[in-house]
């Protein structure tokens, strides 16, 4: 990532430019659900459990036993979509890459319902996830429970930031130096 500050220098080094997106980060260090900032995350998460929805994180020895269910939601999803399997710059499912990683889980009682393989920084700067689906059963505001609970558990283990991800081509500017 260049800074906006070097980005003269970089020209004048020869270098060019593409821009790709925006990146997003949440702070974790001070993050609470508390407050009016995360007001409808925080009903989100408590319809969530009223839905009789439960988070879990499951370390990455424990994915293999898993991976038939995580297939099975993987393959729900897809169906629902009515698409395949696509690469760039999200995962995709292949059952030698998902065993490699932790992953969040949503259960509704007893039955996963969705899940989202984890990202993180052996340094606990950051945590991200990839690949993320739900299956038809899971109630709608499954995957914002989900990630409400990602952004408490990484607070808890000591995490700085939650990389949200990039949003392609956004945050263009009509600039001389813009691409």
């Amino acid at each position: 990532q260049a800074s906006t500050e070097c980005l003269p220098l970089y020209i004048d080094a020869g270098f060019q430019f593409v821009r790709l997106g925006e990146e997003a980060f949440v702070p974790l260090t001070d993050f609470t659900l508390e407050g009016g900032r995360y007001r409808t995350l925080r009903q989100t998460m408590a319809r969530g459990t009223r839905d009789g929805l439960s988070f879990a994180i499951e370390p990455a020895a424990n994915i293999p036993a898993l991976e038939p269910t995580l297939r099975a939601i993987s393959d729900d999803w897809l169906q629902q979509k009515e698409t395949r399997e696509k690469g760039f710059s999200l995962g995709f499912y292949r059952k030698d890459y998902i065993e490699h990683f932790p992953a969040a889980l949503v259960r509704q009682g007893d039955m996963t319902v969705a899940f989202a393989n984890l990202w993180a920084s052996a340094d606990k700067t950051e945590l991200s996830v990839d690949l993320m689906r739900h299956n038809r059963q899971a109630p709608a505001s499954t995957m914002d429970y989900l990630f409400g609970n990602l952004l408490q558990w990484g607070m808890e283990q000591g995490y700085r930031y939650f990389n949200l991800g990039m949003a392609p081509l956004a945050g263009f500017q009509t600039h001389r130096l813009a691409p």
